[in-house]
């Protein structure tokens, strides 16, 4: 198991993971058509390397022999980092590897993040991580879509 900073020659592979991931974790909570339509917008390979090439986004790619089975997302702002995505295909999950995935995030300031509100599981994760919820958001994504979500921050190590 490796961890590599993803390119945006990953985008292709990882816009796959996201789709298996995706459709086991938010079918069931969101139902097909909207998680189509969420891998469309911020998961396909388009937007992965827009994200790398123009949005300030850097990725983090765990690989099991050179494949890629999870990946974390952030973009650094001045004042906070946002982590956009993390995630693990179902079977490497319970192994610590996305603490591991997270170990790499810069930590000099606020770490925020959106987690589905019925996504217990994840913000379960993140709370012991040190996040704390800090709002209730509902986000038009457009096509009549929204994203349901707490916001979470933890704070930043001094």
């Amino acid at each position: 198991m490796e961890i590599i900073a993803g390119t945006p020659q990953d985008a292709a592979e990882l816009a796959q993971v996201a789709s298996i991931i995706w459709h086991e974790t938010y079918v069931p909570i969101n139902g097909l058509a909207h998680v189509e339509y969420m891998l469309a917008q911020f998961q396909s390979p388009q937007a992965f390397t827009s994200q790398m090439t123009t949005g300030g986004y850097r990725y983090w790619l765990l690989k099991n022999h050179d494949k890629i089975v999870g990946y974390l997302g952030y973009q650094e702002k001045p004042d906070e980092i946002f982590l956009s995505k993390i995630y693990l295909l179902k079977e490497y999950r319970g192994q610590g590897l996305a603490q591991k995935l997270f170990a790499l995030l810069p930590t000099h300031l606020p770490i925020r993040l959106t987690v589905n509100k019925h996504n217990l599981q994840a913000k379960a994760r993140y709370e012991k991580w040190g996040f704390q919820v800090v709002e209730s958001v509902v986000t038009d994504i457009g096509s009549g879509y929204v994203m349901d979500d707490y916001v979470l921050v933890k704070p930043a190590v001094k």
